[in-house]
């Protein structure tokens, strides 16, 4: 038997991987590219294809990871107290994907730099005939297999541009894949729109306004173009912003346990828990959901969250009561929405209708209309309409289109391809598909988990090595079923026919469900060592072949010493504080001496926590803080404190430090000062995490001690208490006492702040901010 895998990227790979491990079975992986990878396969210091190689993954590294090759064998042994990452970059997981490469010896069967332009069946429709094309040579061969499997990825093409020019390449409007710089979409300051509310639209927004935060704490450097411009994130409906570290369930039989203290997972360890499933046998649950299956989903984002996001000041991110129906849409950033309460991302709802661009300049109007609740076949008028003018560039968030143009008609006409439906323009199955047992699919769908992939190469591969064909498994089975493609036909005719509002924002996205059937499909038992009978996260190495591997038995131990908490919860908080950090706070400070001629004195102002780049390398973020006002004291007194520092997280060590600022040469005096965390003893009345670290002024002797209360509300800091006590030479003592809370969102949209004039069915939004 040979099979012809058309894709190197994790599907491809996985399901080499898993073919190969039944005798008598050969594989052929043509890739186009000239290494494998995929879209991951991009290295340090290149551009990238699909996403920025030094873009972190979403998901955890137990979750972005197959079930036999550990983390820890991609990095070097770390030294001392140091971590590998826990979410890596994008060319860390093409690292990650070389090994598993290296490891299982796929490179005998991977033919790089060679593209599938054609596969038509033979005329007994048993097998394949695949033409290739070398990408150096340009020279065609065409070679024969009794199987096929279509793993070149479910985004392929981009998707809808905007661009008004006939040419479509104006350097100013880029597809989210491409754009890594503001400098490299253009040079003029202004309003830069981000087209698309997904995933990748929030991260674009994200990753663009960070460069303007940077900007904005450097004003001698040559970089500062854009420190006044904006980002508008044109979003069509409300999404919950996620962070990469949330809560975990509090124990209720725990006093310790604090609502205002919670202990942090990575969030795909919280959210894909097997213990949210109940004890009864899970499946996928692959349909559209319920008004009230939707409104609990609604109610746990805002749990994690400790709020609706209505504090953040934009209407356009909180979903109003009537729209709880539908289900919750989310993106995953750390950085997002504190961008928002900053004002340097404004967030505009609508559908963009038109781009035009301005007679005799570089610049462009942005026309938008609004629906309610949103863009719907069922609305019959719009319900207003918007410009966004003098727009200096623009970021396509639009996602990307299948492209399996390979594929001869008669077999796309038996997948009942769709161009109409570019969610689900096919219709396969978690196995070989109906109709066509010599044809399967491995990770072809929206966002696919690698643990999916997984599953389904693992299935594909039994089924055929057996010799099965898809109906000879399920003649009795009745209902929506996974391997007859039933719930992909019941999806897209509520996807396309019904536009239906149900649809979740993943047609695809139980991933406890799909993992779990698939397991008993092909037999395979889930770990449940440490963790217990159906309870706890899922990640693909507690789905393991081989209980012995020592590689997936590594991580499923890692995974279990986390969960069981081996550090009183503190694991996780460094990181967690330092994102909850970020923007902009009011302050109110007290300050007590002991000195007699002295009452002590107050102090409220505004705070900034101003997100920006490192020039250390082990240091991927850092915080300029900085306070608008001086503080002043009845008698002038000065404890020579600079309210001026640096804040720094340390992803391999894990660890949050401060450092002074020399405002001279922007490099830090005392470097390295680090924050040591504890739990909160509530019989002294504390109720957040608390972290403290103390220094000594070399000049003038002065010692000055630091504690640091941090009281959270969900995954956020709702309010935080620093205390510094300064004993200086003669042993006199003063006390500062800081709490910091956020400022209150105002009453009215804050569209008044970015420069918008409302008309009766239109808005203008034509101020630069």
């Amino acid at each position: 038997m040979n099979i012809c895998i058309v894709g190197a990227g994790p599907a491809g790979l996985v399901a080499a991987k898993t073919f190969l491990q039944y005798p008598g079975i050969s594989v052929t992986v043509f890739e186009a590219a000239d290494r494998v990878g995929g879209m991951w396969r991009g290295r340090q210091g290149e551009t990238g294809d699909k996403c920025d190689p030094e873009m972190r993954t979403n998901l955890s590294r137990f979750t972005v990871a197959f079930s036999d090759l550990d983390w820890h064998s991609v990095f070097s042994a770390p030294s001392g107290h140091e971590r590998i990452p826990m979410f890596p970059k994008a060319h860390e997981v093409g690292k990650y994907l070389d090994m598993y490469s290296d490891k299982f010896k796929l490179d005998s069967v991977i033919q790089l730099n060679t593209k599938v332009v054609k596969a038509t069946r033979s005329d007994d429709s048993r097998s394949w005939k695949i033409t290739t094309e070398g990408i150096i040579t340009g020279r065609l061969c065409r070679t024969d297999f009794d199987y096929l499997v279509i793993a070149s990825g479910f985004f392929d093409k981009r998707g809808r541009s905007f661009d008004p020019s006939p040419s479509k390449i104006l350097p100013n409007v880029q597809h989210s894949s491409r754009f890594r710089r503001l400098h490299s979409l253009t040079d003029n300051a202004g309003k830069i729109v981000v087209i698309g509310g997904g995933i990748s639209g929030s991260e674009a927004a994200a990753t663009a306004a960070f460069q303007i935060s940077d900007a904005s704490t450097r004003p001698d450097s040559a970089s500062t173009v854009h420190t006044n411009s904006k980002i508008y994130h044109v979003v069509n409906r409300p999404f919950y912003l996620l962070p990469r570290y949330i809560p975990t369930p509090r124990d209720i039989s725990k006093p310790q346990d604090s609502e205002t203290a919670p202990k942090f997972l990575p969030l795909d360890l919280v959210l894909y828990n097997l213990s949210r499933r109940g004890n009864g046998e899970i499946s996928a649950a692959t349909t559209t959901v319920p008004p009230e299956k939707a409104r609990k989903g609604h109610e746990y984002m805002r749990s994690l969250l400790g709020s609706d996001q209505s504090d953040l000041g934009f209407p356009e991110l909180v979903y109003k009561e009537t729209q709880m129906q539908y289900p919750a849409y989310t993106g995953i950033s750390d950085t997002y929405a504190e961008f928002v309460r900053s004002g340097i991302i404004i967030p505009v709802q609508g559908w963009v209708e038109a781009v035009k661009q301005r007679q005799g300049e570089t610049a462009f109007d942005v026309s938008l209309k609004q629906y309610d609740p949103w863009h719907h076949v069922q609305a019959s008028e719009s319900t207003g309409s918007s410009t966004i003018s003098n727009v200096v560039g623009i970021i396509e968030a639009t996602g990307y289109k299948v492209d399996l143009d390979y594929l001869d008609a008669d077999t796309k006409e038996d997948l009942d391809y769709d161009p109409s439906c570019p969610r689900i323009p096919f219709h396969f199955t978690q196995a070989s598909t109906m109709g066509l047992p010599t044809l399967a699919a491995v990770g072809f769908y929206e966002g696919p988990f690698w643990g999916v992939m997984e599953m389904q190469a693992r299935c594909i591969a039994e089924r055929w090595a057996r010799g099965e064909t898809l109906l000879e498994n399920l003649e009795d089975s009745s209902g929506p079923d996974p391997f007859r493609g039933d719930e992909t036909r019941v999806m897209r005719e509520a996807l396309k026919d019904k536009r239906s509002l149900q649809v979740p924002q993943f047609w695809m996205s139980d991933y406890v469900g799909l993992v779990e059937q698939l397991a008993r499909a092909v037999g395979i038992s889930r770990d449940d060592y440490g963790l217990g009978h159906q309870r706890g996260p899922i990640f693909p190495a507690r789905y393991r072949r081989d209980w012995a591997d020592l590689e997936g038995n590594a991580v499923a131990r890692e995974v279990y010493a986390l969960s069981r908490d081996d550090e009183d919860g503190k694991r996780f908080i460094a990181p967690a504080v330092f994102r909850g950090l970020q923007g902009v706070w009011n302050f109110t400070r007290k300050i007590q001496s002991r000195i007699t001629s002295s009452s002590g004195s107050s102090h409220s102002g505004t705070a900034h926590f101003s997100l920006r780049a490192s020039n250390r390398p082990e240091i991927h973020n850092e915080y300029l803080y900085t306070e608008d006002g001086e503080p002043e004291s009845e008698n002038g007194l000065s404890f020579g404190e600079t309210r001026n520092y640096i804040c720094r997280y340390n992803h391999s060590a894990d660890s949050i430090s401060r450092g002074f600022l020399v405002e001279s040469d922007d490099n830090l005096d005392y470097s390295h000062l680090p924050w040591t965390f504890r739990a909160p003893d509530h019989n002294n009345g504390e109720r957040g995490w608390i972290a403290n670290y103390a220094f000594r002024n070399r000049e003038t002797g002065v010692e000055i001690f630091v504690s640091l209360e941090f009281r959270f509300r969900g995954a956020n800091i709702d309010t935080f208490r620093i205390i510094h006590r300064i004993m200086g030479q003669n042993r006199e003592n003063h006390t500062h006492e800081t709490w910091y809370e956020r400022p209150k969102s105002e009453k009215v949209s804050r569209r008044a702040s970015v420069g918008v004039v409302t008309k009766t069915r239109a808005t203008m939004y034509d101020t630069m901010a």
